[in-house]
């Protein structure tokens, strides 16, 4: 079975808030359950629309490294970068690291449920730190566009690994898949990719905090 919990809600909030299904709501099951959380503007309709699995509490983490963001210039989908960051306990402390240059630029206390939004600005290599298990989203865009908005998980640190399967592809070779490959450790790392005609003949050398694009062969996934 599927519960579809919709409603509208405004952006400008009054001053005393009604409540909403949105951010901040806590769900607990008996067993387990898979979430998505979606959302549109209501006049634009589901054209410009982003997505996002909605972590259990298991897979929250306290130090997330940002792997795209405003600085890849050759990609517009990135003009626009942002992130929102959820905590799962009272008194947890974030810091912010927006520009990826080892600096503390923005520090928030937030308690159970509290969300922060940083409202752009976000580079490749930038780091969020918190003091208590915490989630993080990316929502990017092209700036200008009506249709080209994106929303990302990212992964703490705790959960990264040193092997990954891409299966997305496509058939279209005008129109490709990218993969963007992102180094947060101190030193340059080598990423050998298996796709179709490339059988571990290419490797990407990404230097710390670094972060390549790999367009996918038409009709074929890659290992990295």
């Amino acid at each position: 079975d599927v519960v579809t919990i919709e409603e509208d809600v405004p952006v400008a909030r009054a001053a005393t808030p009604a409540i909403f299904f949105d951010g901040r709501d806590k769900v607990a099951a008996t067993r387990g359950i898979v979430m998505t959380r979606a959302g549109w503007d209501r006049d634009r309709g589901t054209v410009n629309a982003g997505a996002v699995a909605v972590s259990d509490l298991s897979k929250y983490g306290t130090q997330f490294d940002i792997p795209i963001g405003e600085n890849i210039f050759s990609n517009q989908a990135f003009e626009y970068t942002a992130l929102s960051i959820s905590a799962s306990d009272d008194d947890t402390f974030v810091e912010i690291d927006r520009d990826g240059d080892g600096g503390v630029d923005q520090t928030h206390t937030l308690n159970e449920g509290e969300t922060v939004y940083v409202d752009g600005g976000m580079s490749a290599g930038g780091r969020v730190v918190a003091s208590k298990p915490a989630q993080v989203h990316l929502l990017t865009g092209d700036v200008g566009s009506l249709v080209s908005g994106r929303w990302y998980e990212v992964f703490p640190q705790e959960v990264l690994d040193d092997e990954y399967v891409a299966a997305a592809q496509t058939t279209a070779p005008g129109n490709p898949v990218s993969i963007f490959v992102h180094n947060p450790n101190d030193s340059t790392i080598d990423v050998a990719v298996n796709a179709a005609g490339t059988a571990n003949d290419t490797t990407l050398s990404i230097v710390a905090g670094g972060t390549q694009s790999f367009n996918l062969p038409a009709g074929s996934g890659a290992q990295f």
